[in-house]
């Protein structure tokens, strides 16, 4: 059975306790709240009662939004760093499936996931779209950014044989020292 706490305005609505539960919150999540499972998420929609601040926590990450002048929202990535079992390495990242786009037989499809380190070598970041996902494309396809602190495009090209959806994904991971946060700007997506 798949459990849930429902929050809205700080009042519980609905509660249901098991593995592998999700909060739903429209209040205030303390600071560093983590899931209790490895399957466990918790969601914060418009968090401390803030239109577009949003907070996902994970069992190995949080991803919160930012919103910018312009109207449009960035997701910052921060992989957990410390001594949990749950710490994203470049063995065991943190994945955040960023876009399930449907793609057509024979069509060279490509994918650019616009990213920021918030430092060159504390956090490592590559987007991926899975091999054998979907015919044609039979090995995993990685862009990995470079260790600097610019912003830089991550491009994946596939030409798939068949037409049908595909999954791409941000991977992050802690490397040595202090914490660091990979953030997502933007996802363009073109088909030739």
């Amino acid at each position: 059975m798949c459990n849930e706490i429902k929050i809205f305005n700080g009042s519980v609505v609905s509660l249901e306790a098991c593995y592998g539960s999700k909060i739903y919150a429209n209040n205030v999540v303390a600071s560093g709240t983590n899931a209790a499972s490895d399957s466990s998420v918790v969601y914060s929609q418009n968090d401390g009662k803030t239109s577009k601040n949003n907070i996902i926590t994970f069992s190995s990450g949080t991803v919160t939004t930012e919103a910018n002048e312009d109207g449009s929202i960035d997701w910052v990535i921060a992989p957990i760093l410390g001594d949990e079992s749950d710490v994203a390495t470049i063995y065991n990242p943190f994945r955040l499936s960023v876009a399930k786009v449907k793609c057509k037989a024979n069509r060279l499809f490509t994918i650019n996931a616009w990213v920021t380190k918030s430092h060159a070598t504390n956090v490592g970041c590559r987007f991926i779209c899975d091999g054998y996902q979907i015919a044609g494309v039979t090995s995993d396809v990685i862009a990995t950014a470079a260790s600097n602190t610019d912003r830089q495009c991550l491009s994946i090209s596939i030409t798939p044989t068949v037409s049908d959806i595909v999954e791409f994904f941000i991977e992050t991971w802690m490397g040595t020292g202090t914490e660091a946060t990979v953030t997502l700007d933007s996802v363009k997506i073109s088909m030739a």
